[in-house]
């Protein structure tokens, strides 16, 4: 009998938790939102990002797909929570700017037990921490202070250039690579050198098994294990912080911690002043300590080693499968440097406005990330320009999906064609404004931007220079993105031939 009650007992709950989650579904149909209609009961559309078979940016750009172009917004639930996504660009920029302290945080948390070099990154800090730490990016990303990081810049593009030399054995003409391996060398070795104080080994041969970019390579190596961390560090944040799962693996946090420690102190002890994003950090405040230092530092950390190396990356891709465009490039970028005496100055970057289209197309078609989320922390009732209405409540989550707005035959004509152009001076104010937001907008766009396609207009240049950039294949593949991987990546790899001119 007590086994009886007991089955009984467990089949009611059941029934009760099934019975809770198909209810709640109706938030937004109430609302009269066009609703998702993958939803399975418990846990509504997540079901494919929790069995790691996508991500949620695929999973919100692929519910723009084959939806009418009149739809404004769409509801969605990840489990119970509600999830709004908006295609609207009035209403994205009401989201950004006019109504920014009602969504001021990103979805995406860490803590500091679990990451403590990540956690006052401007990207995940919140409220006053985020203030504060955007306020000191931004005062550091001054023209002034670019152009003393230029100089560093400079000088490791050299070394990048003749490692790409020697990639060619004997009397080669061409080789394979896999761009982003390749250019994770250049970034990975400017983070080692601007942020960090040290040599990161990246075109040595013979490197030290516990060097700056072993480091980075091995603890960043993309797994299936990582990919399912990676999932409940971003999607579960209360099990990721039971289970201590951090957005860095802990050794590699431990790592970066002990070598700014150890540079800190050296410098401090030995007086010592080298003009480096490090020594900013440093010289950020009158009493100066390692965690103030750290936290400075996070910031630059994946503007310069993950997201430069990927935007320059798919840009050399592209161009590998449009010659003509390549050319073109190629022959501005000689022109500009002719201009500047052939010397590689900021002045000459900043002359080169054909190498910026470039750049912008790449990441109107491969934005860095898919989607925009935020939290919704007070209640709030919105309006798009078609006339729906709809009343968000403090705890669910806003989508701009990205990814999707940038290829919509809306606003951009033949959208997956790359065409730099137009972003030229004559097209570009052709574009619908909230419609290319690579770097989101509003007083959360990312600050590091400018430090950040510094980097990757010179490696394009180092590339474009001494190479041709063909494609393996005779038309360009269609493109798989990785699902296990935050930020856009392929899901094969990008590789091309480079080829000596």
């Amino acid at each position: 009998m007590d086994l009886f009650y007991s089955i009984g007992l467990l089949v009611t709950i059941f029934i009760g938790i099934l019975y809770y989650s198909v209810t709640t579904f109706d938030f937004w149909t109430r609302q009269g939102i066009y609703t998702d209609k993958n939803l399975i009961p418990i846990f509504g559309n997540a079901l494919p990002v929790l069995l790691m078979r996508k991500n949620l940016s695929m999973l919100c750009n692929e519910a723009c797909k084959n939806l009418s172009a009149n739809k404004s917004l769409i509801g969605m639930f990840f489990m119970q929570t509600p999830l709004l996504v908006i295609r609207d660009p009035e209403l994205i920029k009401n989201v950004f700017i006019k109504h920014f302290n009602y969504f001021r945080n990103n979805a995406l948390y860490v803590n500091a037990r679990d990451d403590p070099f990540m956690v006052k990154n401007p990207f995940f800090a919140v409220d006053e921490s985020w203030k504060q730490n955007r306020a000191y990016l931004v005062s550091k990303m001054s023209p002034k202070k670019l152009k003393t990081l230029f100089l560093i810049i400079s000088d490791i593009s050299i070394k990048f250039k003749n490692y790409l030399k020697e990639l060619f054995k004997n009397e080669e003409s061409n080789i394979v690579v896999e761009l982003k391996t390749v250019i994770m060398k250049f970034t990975g070795e400017i983070v080692a050198s601007t942020a960090f104080g040290i040599e990161g080994q990246g075109f040595n041969n013979d490197r030290d098994p516990d060097c700056f970019s072993v480091k980075l390579e091995h603890f960043l190596q993309p797994t299936y294990l990582s990919g399912v961390k990676e999932t409940i560090r971003f999607y579960f944040p209360n099990l990721a912080s039971f289970l201590r799962i951090g957005f860095l693996p802990k050794k590699l946090s431990i790592f970066l911690l002990k070598t700014i420690e150890d540079v800190f102190n050296y410098r401090v002890k030995k007086q010592i002043v080298i003009n480096d994003l490090l020594q900013m950090a440093i010289e950020s405040t009158d009493n100066p300590n390692l965690e103030v230092v750290s936290a400075h530092v996070s910031a630059y950390f994946f503007d310069a080693y993950e997201t430069s190396a990927t935007i320059a990356s798919f840009a050399c891709y592209n161009l590998a499968y449009y010659p003509d465009i390549q050319e073109k490039t190629r022959k501005h970028i000689e022109k500009v440097l002719n201009d500047h005496d052939f010397r590689l100055s900021i002045e000459a970057l900043r002359d080169m406005f054909y190498l910026d289209q470039v750049i912008n197309e790449t990441i109107r078609l491969h934005p860095i990330l898919g989607i925009n989320i935020r939290s919704c922390n007070q209640d709030i009732s919105l309006q798009s320009s078609d006339g729906q209405n709809v009343h968000i409540k403090s705890g669910n989550l806003l989508c701009i999906p990205v990814q999707s707005i940038h290829t919509d035959e809306k606003y951009w004509k033949n959208p997956f064609f790359f065409d730099p152009d137009r972003f030229s001076e004559d097209r570009k104010k052709e574009i619908v404004k909230f419609t290319f937001l690579p770097f989101g907008e509003g007083p959360r766009i990312c600050a590091g931007k400018n430090y950040g396609i510094m980097i990757v207009k010179v490696a394009l240049i180092i590339i474009l220079k001494d190479f041709i950039i063909k494609g393996l294949q005779e038309k360009m593949p269609a493109m798989t993105y990785d699902h296990r991987s935050f930020l856009t990546a392929s899901k094969d790899g990008l590789q091309v031939q480079l080829i000596k001119r």
